[in-house]
């Protein structure tokens, strides 16, 4: 077993190993910071940026990365935000309110969704979607925000939508200044995502 990754057998509470993960990831990406910094051209006009978000560990990169850059979002830029599954998280929600950007937020439609015709409740996701969009352009419109921020929804016949990403754009910019792309949805099981220790000595 790699020396960085600590043994499940030999730690004997939960809050042991989280700590012990929490230290073994964040000190590769210390390390790997110091490297990449080190060798970064100084002409370069591109950097690009690995994230890490693992929640049961601690890890939350990718979401401290994110709030910083809606937080950091300038009046009279814009910022394109795209998820298959709209339910952020209230911490984004209420960056966005209290944000002078413009935000155009692209989700599924129902008939997009990837959970339509599912068997079992599974198959009543979708409608959930639209309960959750609702519930978030009214919180737009109570910070009478609903003049900067515009929720549309994608649809295709015979086609799901699961695009995600965040694109920000100056206010004199055609093409996007930063871009976040990932597997994140920016809801709660993005950001708190559990990873279960296996305790098995044949894997």
């Amino acid at each position: 077993m790699d020396s960085k990754v600590p043994d499940p057998l030999a730690l004997l509470s939960k809050r042991a190993y989280t700590d012990s993960m929490k230290k073994s990831i964040s000190d590769v990406i210390k390390e790997e910071k110091v490297e990449v910094t080190a060798h970064v051209p100084k002409e370069s006009d591109t950097w690009i940026c690995p994230l890490v978000q693992m929640g049961l560990y601690g890890v939350r990169n990718d979401q401290e990365a994110t709030s910083a850059l809606l937080e950091g979002t300038e009046r009279q830029s814009s910022v394109s935000l795209a998820t298959g599954y709209l339910n952020l998280t209230d911490e984004y929600v209420d960056i966005i309110r209290e944000s002078k950007a413009k935000f155009r937020v692209l989700t599924a439609s129902p008939q997009a969704n990837g959970f339509l015709g599912a068997a079992g409740p599974a198959g009543h996701v979708p409608y959930a979607y639209i309960y959750i969009a609702r519930w978030f352009y009214e919180r737009m419109r109570s910070g009478e925000r609903s003049d900067r921020v515009r929720l549309e929804e994608y649809t295709r016949e015979k086609w799901t939508f699961h695009a995600k990403g965040l694109w920000y754009y100056l206010s004199d910019s055609l093409l996007p200044v930063m871009t976040l792309i990932g597997s994140s949805n920016f809801g709660m099981t993005s950001l708190a995502t559990v990873h279960a220790p296996t305790v098995n000595t044949l894997l």
